[in-house]
């Protein structure tokens, strides 16, 4: 009988562990997800003015010749780095969700694989 209550009660710690756990991270994604959204938003705004600072290099350049080739090509240079950011902070926020489908125990469920069978096991 005190077998059984030790064994009850591990399981139960167990249970509140995973639970703990569970929480915790859902808590770090949204404290992520928010981040990462801001900085798109962030990003967006910082390659529409690299747009335009590229375009007003460009016309001093060809134009004015006010500018050197360097400062055009930096531009571009910045220009592709905002993008690859903004590549990454998607990729992230994809990461991210997949963690929380997993922690959530809900990964086979968005995959549709429940019910399905894989190797002779049914999922």
């Amino acid at each position: 009988m005190r077998g059984a209550q030790m064994a009850q009660s591990a399981a139960a710690a167990d249970f509140a562990a995973a639970r703990l756990e569970t929480e915790r991270t859902f808590a770090e994604a949204r404290a992520q997800e928010r981040a990462l959204e801001d900085r798109a938003v962030t990003l967006a705004r910082r390659y529409s003015t690299m747009e335009r600072t590229r375009e007003l290099y460009r016309l001093q350049y060809l134009e004015l010749g006010t500018r050197t080739l360097v400062d055009l090509l930096n531009a571009d240079q910045e220009l592709s780095q905002i993008r690859f950011d903004e590549i990454n902070a998607r990729y992230d926020l994809a990461r991210l969700a997949v963690v929380c489908l997993h922690s959530g125990g809900r990964l086979r469920e968005a995959l549709g694989l429940t019910g399905e069978d894989l190797r002779g096991v049914r999922l």
